[in-house]
């Protein structure tokens, strides 16, 4: 038996759905020890199950998924060999020579089990062989997770102490502050001292931000042109996987382990060698997916008809429902961002983006809608009918198929009809959507009524069916994605890692960009500082340092920023007061302030923000718990009761992020050669609420965006 500070390796399996990462060592801890938890050797590894096992909910939850996954392929496979071999189609659809009409019993129908299950196709056979192959491997993968859940609990236990009932009560941001004391005290990281919630956030999400950035420096190839359809996006969660198994976690990836970069990649005289050697890997992977397509393909009907098929019966309206695309969720995703923060932002903007693309409404597929959905809802109401007066009805060939199929057609086709409520104000939907999403293409702006504008949104919230579709397409695209898209990209995805990979002490080999350095890698055209002077290569697209960074202060207040930071965000900080002083002097109410009417704030003046005539209401500055990038309570107070300090705060980032928006768009005019930038970016004031339609006319201005777009930039600045 180890001794309680050494490791010993555990094989682990490439894949590994959850973290997939590489050189795990399981650490034998002694509960007993306070050197227990002294240097562990993959902190990212534990990290993120540490993340998992607070977000899962404990050990129990954790154990049981593990055992589901592995009955759900179990039954999958096991239901599907029966059905293959067991049935006896011919008697159960009576297409046999026997005619004579007698009942037929289950027992007919089925062979001898369990030799039934034996069969002697080869492709069959073959597929039975793969699936108990990945069945081992997953039931390696799922005895490994195990032990490493295990450890997890007593960390847990003996060093955050929390026990498993006490889960609940704690929050993730609580998990962190805790984490950043476990390590002063135990030093799980020998390199350095004191480990920050960046740090941590590094070792977390070290591979998703290389994979954000990719996406930002549009290096992944995810768009494409067809003759006809014209650009569209494409990227599904197979991809995703090839992607990251070729870059991160493959035998042949550009990382030596789960923290650092292999050296060959750091030099720039190996480039050519590397651009060889990657390109012929990615080959290799695209023809190794080409080769096992129809078997990966077989599995995805069957898993999405196993997963899918019931929920389609039930509301087949679903289908035309949306969701977000995976596009979207690397496009929207801000660099140190872990999934349960993400997830709230997209469920948060979930709602307007329904009604932003509700509001475009086709009359020719209304009508069409409308009379399908009569017809088809007349067939299934007279077989329903005649049901219900005589059930041998359902005794005729077909009747249940022609009932089934035109009561699903007419669910999909009332989904297609638009609410007769709706009222057309796009522009003022999708700044609703900005305020949860934050981010939005500068062509965009001004465009939000065009058909172009609703057509590339759609390419981020896009028909579940389409995903569906999307999906099951994917193992037989893919591969040929691999081989001739992806494999053109490999000198940009060589030069991208030399070049924007740091080595930081402590946490090892990370994406530069996620160290939130808005001087190396801030846009000037997002930035109130024209002293900044930087390359557009070195520039995240679309102002994402800048965004990233105000959302990782709002989700981690106690982060201690970097000088530049704390100056950016001190400076944005300026610009929101301004706007609400300047609302504060019109003494209007809130309903009147559509940009405010557009944040996480509830649209009622009843918003502990507001008090009685839905002015700003004095309150100690005790009471706002968002620090640094807040605004000044003393010059403008907020009432911000302990129960609603989150809202406060969640309203504040919301302000934080259209008014730079606003600047951007600003600065933006100011580079245009006409030399005016006065142009009104107000909102469509077409608000979807009785109670502000009575307040506000739908033909006045919004004065906060009035504030912004009458300042000159100068006084902005």
């Amino acid at each position: 038996m180890p001794r309680p500070d050494e490791y010993s390796r555990l094989g682990q399996t490439p894949g590994d759905d959850d973290l997939g990462s590489e050189n795990v060592f399981v650490h034998f801890a002694d509960i007993r020890s306070d050197r227990s938890w002294h240097h562990i050797e993959n902190l990212d590894d534990f990290f993120r199950r540490v993340y998992l096992y607070h977000q899962r909910s404990g050990f129990l939850c954790m154990i049981l998924l593990e055992i589901f996954d592995l009955m759900q392929f179990l039954f999958v496979v096991s239901f599907t060999t029966f059905l293959y071999g067991c049935v006896d189609y011919t008697l159960l659809f009576g297409d046999g020579d026997d005619k004579s009409y007698h009942k037929i019993t289950i027992d007919d129908v089925l062979g001898p089990f369990p030799s039934c299950m034996a069969t002697s196709n080869l492709f069959f056979r073959s597929c039975q062989i793969l699936a108990f192959i990945f069945f081992i491997i997953r039931l390696i993968r799922s005895l490994h997770n195990l032990v490493k859940y295990w450890e997890i609990r007593t960390f847990f236990h003996t060093a955050l102490l929390i026990q498993s009932d006490e889960l609940a009560n704690f929050t993730w941001h609580d998990i962190l502050l805790r984490l950043c004391e476990v390590q002063r005290k135990h030093q799980m990281c020998i390199h350095k001292r004191d480990l920050t919630q960046l740090d941590i956030y590094h070792r977390i999400l070290r591979f998703k931000n290389y994979e954000l950035a990719l996406i930002n420096k549009e290096i992944l190839p995810v768009t494409f042109r067809l003759p006809i359809f014209g650009d569209f996006v494409f990227l599904t969660e197979g991809m995703k996987r090839n992607f990251e198994f070729i870059l991160f976690w493959g035998p042949w990836a550009l990382f030596l382990n789960s923290w650092s970069l292999k050296e060959v990649y750091k030099r720039k005289e190996a480039r050519a060698v590397l651009i060889r050697r990657l390109s012929t890997t990615v080959f290799l992977i695209g023809v190794l997916n080409l080769i096992f397509s129809p078997f990966i393909f077989i599995w995805t009907v069957l898993y999405s008809f196993f997963s899918y098929a019931d929920m389609i019966k039930r509301e087949p309206h679903l289908l035309g429902s949306r969701r977000w695309s995976q596009f979207a969720q690397l496009y929207l995703r801000h660099f140190n961002e872990v999934d349960h923060e993400f997830d709230t932002r997209l469920k948060a903007g979930y709602k307007p983006a329904v009604e932003y693309i509700n509001c475009f409404t086709s009359n020719a597929l209304s009508i069409i809608a409308q009379n399908v959905s009569f017809f088809c809802g007349s067939i299934a109401a007279v077989i329903i009918v005649l049901t219900v007066i005589d059930e041998d009805v359902i005794a005729v060939e077909y009747v249940i198929t022609i009932a089934t199929v035109t009561g699903l057609i007419a669910a999909v086709s009332r989904s297609l009809i638009p609410d007769d409520n709706l009222i057309f104000c796009p522009e003022e939907l999708l700044e609703k959507v900005l305020c949860h999403v934050h981010y939005r293409p500068d062509s965009w702006q001004g465009k939000a009524h065009t058909s172009e504008v609703r057509a590339q949104f759609s390419r981020l919230f896009q028909y579940k069916l389409v995903f569906y579709l999307e999906e099951l397409l994917s193992p037989l695209v893919t591969p040929f994605i691999i081989m001739f898209s992806l494999r053109k990209k490999v000198p940009q995805i060589v030069d991208f890692f030399r070049h924007f990979t740091i080595d930081i002490v402590g946490v090892g080999d990370v994406c530069s960009f996620a160290q939130l350095d808005v001087a190396k890698h801030g846009n000037p055209q997002w930035h109130n500082e024209d002293n900044i002077n930087l390359s557009q290569y070195n520039q995240a697209e679309e102002g994402k340092t800048e965004l990233s960074v105000i959302n990782f202060k709002h989700t981690n207040p106690d982060w201690q920023a970097p000088k530049e930071v704390e100056e950016f965000l001190t400076s944005l900080t300026g610009h929101v007061e301004k706007g609400v002083e300047y609302m504060v002097g019109s003494s209007l109410t809130p309903l009147q302030f559509p940009s405010l009417q557009l944040s996480y704030m509830p649209q009622t003046a009843e918003h502990p923000i507001f008090k009685g005539n839905g002015v700003l209401h004095k309150s100690g500055p005790s009471s706002l718990t968002y620090p640094t990038s807040s605004l000044n309570t003393e010059r403008y107070p907020f009432a911000a009761k302990s129960q609603s300090a989150s809202d406060t705060q969640a309203a504040l980032n919301s302000l934080q992020i259209l008014s730079l928006h606003k600047l951007h768009q600003l600065r933006l005019q100011r580079q245009e050669p006409s030399g005016s930038y006065q142009q009104n970016f107000q909102v469509d004031l077409h608000v979807p609420d009785d109670r502000s339609l009575d307040l506000v006319p739908l033909d006045q201005p919004d004065p906060l965006n009035s504030f912004f777009i009458n300042q000159p930039v100068e006084d902005l600045e």
